[in-house]
This record gives C-alpha cells, structure tokens and sequence, in this order.
C-alpha cells in the first residue's frame, strides 16, 4: 500500500518535504506555497556562517493547513516495541509518519556503515509481503528521492537513536485533510503576493503573512520564537535581496580560508529561483495576469544561473581546494542573478498592481 506522494518543488530540507511532498499531488495548496515560500531569510549559525531558508523555516511542519500533525512519545513506542505495527496502522489510516532514526543502519543512505546520521525518515507506505516500508528522505548526496527500507533496518535505525538525539524524542503523524482555508477572491491572493515581493526586494518583514517562525539556535537544535530572535539578533539575519550580500561576503571570506559555508544555500537559491518561475506560471493560468514572454524568459535566465553556481559549487566540492576558479564561477552567477532579480521583480509587483487596479474597475 502506498499513499500518493510527489518530488515537490522546493527540497532543501525535510522539514519542507515532509509537508511539500505529501501535497504534490493533490489539489488548491499552491496559493499557500507562494505566501509561505516566497521570502528568503538567512541567519547566522552557531559557526558563524549564514544558513538560508524560506522566512517560513519549520514552522511549515505545523503551520499548513492541509495537515494535521500529531505526536506520539518515542520513548513508549521504544518500550512496547510496537513501531512496526504502529506504522502500519497509520499507513491504512491515510497517515504519513515523520519519524527519527539514525540513517547509518539503513542501507538506503549513502551514511550506511560509515557514519552515524540522525535525520527524520518519512514513511508513506509498506509493503507486508516484502517486509518492507515505502520511505523518503535524502538518502545521498543527490538530493530527495524514494527507497524500499525493510522492517529489520528500520527498527534498529530507530532503537539505536537515542531520545536526546536531534529527532530523537517524538513521532510526528501527518493526517491529511480534505480541504483547507483558501483565499475566498484572486484580489486577496494578487495582493498579499504583491505585498511579499515587495518586502523580498526590500530586504524587510512588513506584510500580513508573518509568520510565528522558529529559529534553531545552535547545532543542538535549540529552538527559540522567530519573532524574538529576529528582533534581539538584527545583525544576525537577513531577508529577501540582502541573503544575496551576506553570503557573497561569506563567499568571499571562503574563498580565502578564512570561513566555512553552507553549501545547501546553493540548492535552496536553485529552488527559490524554479519557485519564481512556478509562480509567474500559476499566475497565468490563474487568469490573475497576462503572460509576458520578456519576463518569463528572464525568470528562466536567473533560474539558469542559479544551477550553474549550484553546479560550480558541487564540482568543487568533488574536486577540493585544487577548484578554486569554481569559487569564482559561482560567485560571478550569484551576482549576476541578484541584479536580474532587482530589476525583474518590481516589474513584476508592477504587473500585480495592475491587476488589481483593473479587477477594482
């Protein structure tokens, strides 16, 4: 049995997969998607290099209003031994489980007897003939995808995680509803959009989908209220177009030895960059706006140079410190991209704006 399950369109984190492709394939959660996914955020980490994220960070695990998230006690689940059969049970019920375990016993994982590895698994079926559960998760280097996990090497990756470890201590059950609050007229939804990009270019939080964000706080997975943090820390985060100065300037400061970087802020510009384009498309089919092939072309050259420094930056990681022209290749697309993106999209609230003026008349 499996339940219905996609590669989503923005898969940096399982804290994004887990909800994104449990919605795939269903139907009305885009408009949901662009409000939540649309304003980039960077923060510094416990390293002292910045991680980027969507401003909607893992709040979206609890937040989406298709899901309903539950929470069942790790600790019991260890004790009575039931998590075969608890998965299982879910499964049939339509469930999908979030659950935590340590990807070295799992031969899916590139981590299989080499690291340990604690990361969320998400199960969305099984198979009882086979003894096998349907799983995703990021199991190499190549990014999100599917793979069979047999029930013997699941229980042990679970037993062999310990509680204190970082998704250690609780199950997450993924129920699915059948509808969810949607926008009741276009206006609301052209206008918040609008409101978003606006913000994005401005470098600031300003409209009405903030968000009660969390922000991990070390590499413990403290957690702390976004709105806290951002407001104690404003040296220590960054929105929209401003990501694109921070982490040029820790490009640089890599590029002479002086500091790490999070190379996952690669692959999350890269989906950022298909989301735009996914929008300026939604929008159109929408009936919202007229298609302007100059701005859909555009859209498509930022997206391009997006996977040519994500592209750079993984040969160079393969290739080591003899690569460092790769550095610069990267660094040449960001900038390129962030310019065509300053002048790209007030041209594009423009359009909004226009749309909403002529749906008022």
């Amino acid at each position: 049995m499996k339940l219905p399950i996609e590669k989503p369109l923005f898969s940096t984190f399982a804290h994004h997969t887990a909800i994104l492709a449990t919605l795939a394939p269903r139907s009305g959660w885009k408009p949901w998607f662009f409000r939540n996914y649309l304003q980039l955020m960077g923060f510094m980490n416990a390293d002292g290099y910045m991680t980027m994220d969507t401003y909607s960070c893992i709040y979206t695990l609890s937040s989406c209003p298709w899901v309903t998230l539950d929470s069942i006690s790790r600790p019991q689940i260890k004790q009575q031994g039931e998590l075969i059969g608890m998965l299982q049970e879910h499964v049939d019920q339509g469930n999908y489980i979030y659950v935590g375990i340590d990807g070295y016993f799992i031969s899916a994982y590139s981590a299989y007897g080499n690291f340990h590895m604690p990361h969320p698994i998400l199960i969305y079926g099984y198979d009882a003939e086979k003894q096998i559960f349907y799983a995703a998760d990021f199991f190499t280097d190549m990014g999100f995808s599917f793979a069979e996990v047999g029930w013997g090497e699941l229980q042990l990756a679970f037993n062999r995680l310990g509680d204190e470890e970082p998704f250690g201590y609780t199950i997450n059950v993924l129920s699915m509803k059948e509808h969810a609050e949607a926008y009741t007229d276009s206006s609301t939804e052209l206008r918040e959009i609008s409101q978003i990009l606006r913000d994005y270019v401005s470098a600031r939080i300003t409209a009405d989908y903030k968000l009660n964000v969390q922000i991990p706080l070390n590499s413990s997975s403290s957690m702390t209220t976004g709105e806290h943090w951002i407001n104690s820390h404003p040296d220590e985060v960054w929105f929209g177009m401003d990501v694109y100065d921070r982490f040029l300037r820790d490009l640089q400061w890599f590029q002479e030895g002086l500091r790490y970087i999070d190379y996952r802020n690669f692959s999350t510009l890269l989906h950022h960059k298909k989301l735009l384009s996914a929008l300026y498309q939604h929008l159109h089919e929408e009936r919202f706006i007229e298609q302007d092939l100059d701005v859909t072309s555009q859209l498509k050259q930022i997206e391009k140079h997006a996977l040519l420094a994500r592209n750079a930056i993984i040969k160079y990681v393969i290739g080591g410190t003899t690569e460092k022209p790769l550095i610069t290749q990267a660094t040449g697309h960001l900038r390129e991209l962030a310019a065509q993106e300053k002048t790209l999209l007030p041209r594009l609230v423009h359009q909004l704006d226009h749309s909403l003026y002529a749906n008022k008349n």
